[in-house]
């Protein structure tokens, strides 16, 4: 028994591209790969859910509830229940597809009061021709800001759509998965992603959001969680925090 199958553990793929198109084919071959890993890989296509786009009333950030009735809160509470996540989404106008960004929106007040935190983040683009990259980074962007923990992707073009998928793809994201969110080593752009969350919601929302962070106790953090910080990394989050402060004073 090797180390990936001493515990099961319960993935969530969210795929916003066409039922049995090539995203989703690629997230079967990965369901597939991880069965005798102690992986459950359970895949949640948006075409399949009636999610309406966001109106923008800010409810959410009031009082961490949504005012829309449709399928994005059942959809938010099977993420929830995941030990890791996998955001797969094709390339349209460079970059995720409306499904993607319209279910995102919905959940924006995980931004605000994330509940995922720690949890590996695993992102799956695929495209025609160019627009990767973009798409890549706003799937690793969106996980950030919900808490989650960036651990690599696969990302794939018409031409090589059908290459074989290797396993140090998504290696780390297994070893992440099994592993206590201690040993993470947190990259500058997370420190910076974290610090400026902390800074609007303590002092540019309502008293929702800083009662939640001061009682989470993140108020008091350089990130979510205890893990692996370099000096230099911790001495510019604690710069980019003042700078911050200082320059939205100034406005």
């Amino acid at each position: 028994m090797n180390e990936h199958e001493q515990l099961n553990k319960k993935v969530i793929a969210i795929n916003s591209g066409k039922p049995q198109g090539n995203t989703h084919r690629i997230l079967l071959k990965l369901k597939r790969k991880w069965t005798d890993r102690g992986v459950d890989l359970t895949i949640f296509n948006l075409h399949d859910y009636d999610i309406k786009d966001c109106i923008g009333c800010g409810n959410c950030l009031k009082s961490n509830s949504c005012l829309l009735d449709d399928g994005a809160a059942k959809l938010m509470s099977e993420i929830e229940a995941g030990d890791g996540i996998i955001l797969a989404s094709p390339v349209y106008i460079w970059n995720v597809s409306g499904k993607m960004k319209s279910f995102a929106d919905r959940a924006s007040r995980w931004s605000h009061h994330p509940t995922l935190v720690g949890k590996p983040l695993f992102v799956v683009c695929t495209t025609l021709f160019t627009g990767i990259n973009t798409t890549r980074k706003y799937l690793e962007l969106t996980g950030m800001l919900w808490g989650l923990y960036p651990t690599g992707s696969i990302c794939r073009v018409k031409k090589n759509m059908e290459k074989p998928i290797r396993e140090k793809s998504f290696k780390n994201f297994l070893t992440c998965l099994f592993k206590d969110k201690r040993y993470h080593t947190i990259s500058l752009k997370q420190l910076m992603v974290f610090q400026s969350q902390k800074f609007v919601n303590l002092f540019m929302c309502y008293g929702i959001q800083q009662r939640y962070w001061e009682e989470k106790g993140w108020d008091k953090k350089l990130f979510f969680y205890d893990c692996r910080i370099n000096i230099f990394k911790r001495m510019f989050a604690l710069l980019f925090y003042y700078i911050e402060g200082y320059l939205a004073w100034r406005k």
